[in-house]
């Protein structure tokens, strides 16, 4: 529950995406979770609002979780914000009474819903307050999910995410106890279905609601309630006791009884139904190793299941074997929730009475199953169960579950133990038969691992390379290498079949031998094979050195392709995209190779491109080696054109050809035909790269070196009529498009724009001009500032102050402090000189 003051100095009630209309006193809700979703009146509490002549408010404030939705955390495992528990009652459509009817049906307390509805300007509405009893509140978020008004999804845990103190964590161990992860999801898992009819074996009992309705000859209708005493009194009929009877033959009792009063029912012409209108709530006590131990309201249907999940299950010290059922000092029902666990067999899961107490025991025997078994977990042991039960419970061994041995990790028992031999390990050989495990006793604490099978495979040899389907095969009795080839479909067309390399282990030794056989011929197809041979097919494309051959410079594509035999230069060039325009004279580097040591690293072809290029027989004849490298080179006399772009209020825009490198800007503007008679000088700007040169137009047409620069390639000049305005943005109240008056100043401009914000920094403002130069204001005298002339078409940006990294008193401390020092050292100095 969340509050706020509103004007009139009222404390709004705010609930989960509504709004109550009378004022109570704020308090300060626990924090288990914050909810920042704003809260939003529906268009009913608006219109509620409105019609009260109130403002609709819309409160953006955090939501805090509520002891409802603490209690709902701490059932479900789940956190359950404001929102879904108010926009659960608002979506039911049901008021006050109808969930109150609900509640008393399924057996809770109709006055636990009383806290969450106030009266409003609207009428009767939902509020979001804390009731004072935790254990209320536990019980209405119970509530709410049995009747379905409240759902929250529930996901399984991961081991990742299971935290420190949870029980599986407390076990130690890394399957966990079976049987509890059920009890670690919703409480409401086992919850007994309470909607449709009460099946006929159920036992009536004290606080059980009856509708009795005899149709036919007589048409009546009772209401009648299970007294204290287990009885109930029927109009005209008298006081009949049901108490302990089935729904079945209290049935029965009561046609017998009635029939006395009304002939009809004995004849036949009338009819007599007697159903439940309301369950009893039961109170129950769960004790013993349950995680929350103590007494639990529960409806008559509820069983003992439902109450352990209410009480989170056994601890980790808890028995899943020995639950028992005590009904007035004696046993009635000893459970084994292995029973459902493993085969879903409930019918030990008997319904629960009033003052039923479930007492869970510890556990006496628990062995953990690790390994290679269907379920590795923790599991208990009853004292006529061994190791057939044990893997039973487990799932029994996997497919990959070795049948040699398996091992026990035992505490050795008290009596037993001597220095150094708290713990052993006892190996249990198998030998294929499970059998031989029913001798080995298993002790309390045992850790049993169930092993492996190792991946060696024995009956294998391998072929990889120039085959269509390389991989592992079965090695077969007496298989040749012409058997293995033909299993793997036969060698690629390039594979080297004269040279294939059979690789041998050699056991004993730990040597590696490798077989060169000619597969080609009959005898080498013959060739034996043995366990673990290893067959390589090699490649006769890379069987040689291969080497390449790369063409750079003034190609379309340069490019670098293996080596290819009796390919000439023209062949590479062409290969290469042919030459560029500027092509002028063709290198082969070519490296050296000789008997005889020579400081010459490689040796240089030249060729001239003629005008008959394509008839030159030079390029033709000459063949190419391997890793030859060859370079087209461009020739130095050749430029590619290149352009500017002349845009905006010029007499010819257009693009323009440099004709020489010494071509300006003043030249450039004058081909132009210069600039039109409307045209700003103050807007002209030179952009090259993206960005802003820095000249002035005046000056460039004055021809001043200073700014009528060269022109590069790509350049772009633009200039713009004059806007007569003035554009102030950044940190002020409204950024503006202000007009141009020469009269004003920067403060001036950044006033009409609604003044600097409160963390607006106008002694930092930048100022744009036109042509893209920026300026900034400048500190004068410690004390004063200067701002840059302003023209039309400036830019003005306020910066935000930068956040104070030392606090404004210590600032002035230091003030203070270097003003007396400066005072003293003035005065000690007139002392002086005095």
């Amino acid at each position: 529950m969340m509050t706020r003051r509103s004007a009139c100095g009222l404390v709004w009630l705010i609930v989960g995406g509504g709004f109550g209309s009378i004022p109570v006193r704020a308090q300060t809700p626990p924090v288990v979770r914050v909810d920042t979703t704003p809260i939003q009146p529906t268009a009913a509490q608006r219109a509620a609002l409105q019609a009260a002549g109130r403002a609709v408010r819309v409160d953006t404030t955090p939501i805090q979780p509520t002891a409802a939705q603490r209690a709902a955390l701490q059932a479900t495992g789940r956190a359950v914000t404001n929102e879904q528990i108010s926009t659960a009652i608002r979506n039911s459509g049901l008021n006050q009474q109808q969930i109150q009817q609900q509640l008393r049906s399924a057996g809770y307390d109709p006055s636990l819903a009383d806290p969450y509805f106030v009266q409003g300007a609207s009428g009767l509405g939902v509020a979001q307050r804390a009731p004072a009893s935790g254990a209320a509140t536990n019980i209405f978020v119970q509530a709410l999910q049995t009747l379905g008004i409240l759902t929250v999804p529930t996901t399984a845990t991961t081991p990742e995410e299971t935290p420190q103190g949870s029980p599986d964590a407390a076990s130690g161990r890394a399957g966990g106890i079976f049987g509890k992860e059920i009890f670690n999801r919703a409480a409401t898992v086992f919850d007994p279905v309470t909607a449709g009819p009460v099946d006929p074996g159920y036992r009536l009992g004290i606080g059980d609601q009856l509708q009795l309705v005899v149709t036919g000859q007589v048409e009546l209708a009772y209401a009648i309630e299970v007294r204290r005493d287990g009885t109930v009194i029927v109009p005209q009929v008298g006081q009949i006791a049901l108490a302990g009877l089935t729904l079945d033959a209290a049935r029965g009792l009561m046609q017998q009884r009635m029939s006395r009063s009304y002939s009809g029912l004995t004849s036949g012409e009338a009819r007599l139904d007697l159903s439940i209108a309301r369950i009893r709530a039961n109170a129950v006590f769960v004790l013993g190793e349950v995680e929350a131990p103590g007494a639990l309201q529960v409806n008559g249907l509820a069983t003992v299941f439902h109450a352990l999940a209410r009480a989170g299950g056994p601890t980790v010290q808890g028995s899943f074997r020995n639950v028992e059922v005590r009904r007035a000092n004696r046993v009635v029902q000893r459970l084994d929730l292995y029973d459902y666990l493993l085969r879903g067999d409930a019918t030990g899961d008997i319904r629960l009475e009033q003052g039923d107490q479930i007492y869970v025991p510890l556990s006496r025997r628990v062995v953990e199953v690790i390994g290679q078994v269907r379920r590795p977990r923790v599991f208990e042991l009853r004292d006529n169960e061994g190791f057939s039960d044990l893997l039973g419970f487990a799932g029994g061994l996997t497919p990959v579950a070795s049948a040699e041995r398996v091992q026990i990790d035992r505490i050795v028992p008290a009596e037993r133990r001597s220095p150094g031999f708290d713990r052993v390990k006892v190996d249990v050989e198998i030998r294929g038969s499970l059998g031989a495990l029913a001798r080995v006793p298993l002790l309390d604490g045992d850790i049993v691992q169930v092993f492996g099978i190792g991946d060696l495979r024995r009956n294998v040899v391998s072929v990889t390379g120039q085959v269509f389907q390389p991989g592992e095969f079965e090695l077969r009795p007496a298989m040749t290498l012409g058997q293995l080839i033909d299993s793997a479909e036969g060698m690629l067309p390039w594979a080297l079949s004269d040279r294939v390399k059979v690789v041998r282990q050699v056991p004993l030794t730990g040597r590696t031998i490798v077989h060169n056989v000619d597969a080609s011929t009959a005898p080498g197809r013959v060739f034996l094979l043995e366990e673990f041979d290893a067959v390589e097919v090699l490649d006769s494309r890379v069987g040689y050195p291969r080497g390449t051959i790369s063409v750079d410079g003034a190609v379309n594509a340069p490019s670098t392709r293996p080596f290819a035999e009796r390919e000439t230069l023209r062949d590479a060039i062409e290969r290469s995209g042919g030459l560029k325009e500027d092509a002028e004279k063709i290198e082969v580097y070519r490296r050296r190779a000789g008997s005889i040591y020579s400081d010459t690293t490689s040796i240089r072809f030249s060729f001239r491109i003629g005008p008959n290029f394509v008839r030159d027989t030079s390029l033709r004849d000459f063949v190419l080696e391997r890793d030859d490298r060859v370079i087209v080179l461009s020739s130095p006399g050749y430029r590619a054109q290149q352009f500017v772009t002349v845009g905006g209020q010029f007499s010819y825009p257009g693009p323009y050809a440099i004709a020489e490198n010494s071509d300006r800007v003043r030249d450039v503007i004058l081909r132009a035909g210069g600039a039109l008679p409307g045209a700003f000088d103050q807007s002209f700007r030179l952009i090259r790269n993206g960005r802003d040169v820095s000249i002035d137009f005046p000056r460039v047409m004055r021809s001043d070196s200073a700014h009528n620069i060269p022109l590069l390639g790509g350049d772009s000049l633009v200039i713009y009529r004059n806007p007569n305005t003035v554009l102030v943005i950044g940190a002020v109240g409204r950024p503006s498009l202000i007009k141009f008056n020469s009269s004003m100043t920067l403060w001036d401009y950044v006033e009409l724009a609604g003044g600097p914000t409160e963390r607006g920094d106008v002694n930092k403002a930048v100022v744009q001009l036109p042509s893209g130069v920026a300026k900034r204001v400048k500190r004068v005298a410690f004390l004063f500032h200067a701002a840059p002339t302003l023209v039309s078409g400036a830019i003005i940006s306020v910066p935000e102050k930068a956040e104070a990294t030392t606090p404004r008193s210590e600032v002035w401390q230091r003030i203070l402090a270097t003003s007396s020092t400066l005072a003293s050292l003035a005065l000690a100095y007139a002392a002086v000189t005095r």
